[in-house]
């Protein structure tokens, strides 16, 4: 009644969405439902701690599928550090995330609604996370990795893992993908971030089992992502970073992996430079 299905023009409007649909279109992957809340009369009511019967209708439908996620998007923009929610596990959670943590952290949003809208999905419970580099028309491809939701390897130690192809033809790749090499580089991995029982997304310690485990272990997943991700970085001509989900479950499957986010690569290589090799304290880089 109020939140509705994510159509063609807005996967062609919002880069959170018209990424999944290049994973659809050119990667061939089964992505998510994705329901937008757009309407501002709806979202003034959950900022200032209320709630219409029919959107309470609403969530409590899709809550019956798992948990929600909400993420924040803004018509034809390309930034990618717009708010987004934890796993919520109840109408009150819903509610407490729009009146306090929005409205709290992020008043500009507060004072121009109209230029966003609001993505909810069913949260993707994954084992381990990746992400991955690729650049357009070249072999190589690094994958880094680690349990639990990407955000640990913001922080914490993880595994990386160099691909190379020996062809920069895609098709000529894709048909021997067997050929592909895989360099790993394992590291202690002491933490991780995921989900506790309350859907907050906080720090655990590894098992002593797990934390020089291999995050990936199946080095065909490797391969794939590469192959993946290489497709990507050739689509929009454009060096890459893509976020991956590792043994995740979705829509009563478990998958192998499933890309879930891109953004092109913004650093400027041609600016970086060398260290002097002698270098006096007082000296500028």
């Amino acid at each position: 009644k109020i939140f509705r299905k994510a159509e063609a023009v807005d996967f062609n409007s919002y880069k959170k969405l018209k990424n999944a649909q290049i994973y659809e279109s050119i990667l061939k992957f089964e992505m998510t439902d994705f329901y937008i809340l757009d309407k501002k009369e709806e979202i003034e009511k959950l900022i200032n701690n209320d709630i219409s019967m029919e959107l309470e209708s609403d969530l409590k439908l899709l809550l019956r599928q798992g948990p929600l996620v909400v993420r924040t998007d803004k018509y034809n923009s390309y930034n990618h550090m717009l708010p987004r929610s934890d796993e919520l596990r109840s109408v009150e959670k819903i509610i407490e995330w729009f009146s306090k943590k929005l409205k709290n952290d992020i008043p500009n949003i507060i004072d121009s609604l109209s230029e966003y809208i609001f993505i909810c999905h069913i949260f993707i419970p994954a084992i381990a996370s990746a992400w991955s580099f690729a650049e357009p028309n070249k072999r190589r491809v690094r994958i880094e990795a680690l349990w639990g939701i990407p955000e640990g390897m913001y922080w914490f130690p993880h595994d990386v893992y160099e691909v190379d192809a020996p062809y920069l033809d895609l098709k000529k790749a894709e048909e021997n993908i067997n050929k592909f090499s895989v360099s790993s580089r394992i590291r202690y991995k002491e933490k991780f971030i995921a989900p506790n029982e309350s859907g907050e997304w906080i720090t655990y310690n590894s098992n002593e089992e797990c934390d020089w485990k291999d995050t990936i272990s199946n080095k065909n997943i490797c391969k794939q992502i590469a192959l993946n991700s290489r497709k990507i970085a050739n689509s929009i001509n454009k060096p890459v970073n893509i976020m991956w989900f590792i043994e995740a479950y979705q829509k009563g499957k478990t998958l192998k992996f499933i890309p879930w986010y891109h953004h092109p690569f913004e650093l400027n290589k041609s600016k970086i430079k060398n260290a002097p090799k002698f270098k006096q304290p007082d000296q500028d880089v």
